[in-house]
């Protein structure tokens, strides 16, 4: 019995830590994105292109990832204008985003 209440408890924190990493992991490639929109927005770009690359797409519904992304970039100051989505045959796919900087007056 105290066997398995032990590899409960070691099952139970192995998912902690995965959730933990994955966050981690989520964040970083974030501020990534952030960094490389800025970056443009830094060296006088008029125009930023970005490629996500989604993963499975074997399901409909929400892509959060995606969005959140647009989201990080348009943060910064970028407005999306174009996009165009591919995918392959196993079912990943790749979204190509093109972003401008607003007209300013």
């Amino acid at each position: 019995m105290a066997f398995v209440q032990n590899v409960k408890g070691f099952v139970k924190q192995a998912k902690r830590s995965l959730a933990e990493t994955a966050a981690s992991v989520k964040a970083a490639k974030l501020q990534s994105i952030r960094d490389d929109a800025q970056k443009a927005v830094d060296d006088g770009r008029v125009v930023f292109a970005y490629r996500i690359d989604e993963g499975s797409l074997n399901r409909s519904g929400s892509l959060g990832s995606v969005a959140e992304q647009i989201e990080v970039i348009e943060k910064v100051g970028w407005q999306l204008d174009q996009s165009t989505f591919t995918h392959d045959n196993e079912g990943s796919a790749s979204a190509f985003l093109i972003f401008r900087r607003p007209a300013t007056p």
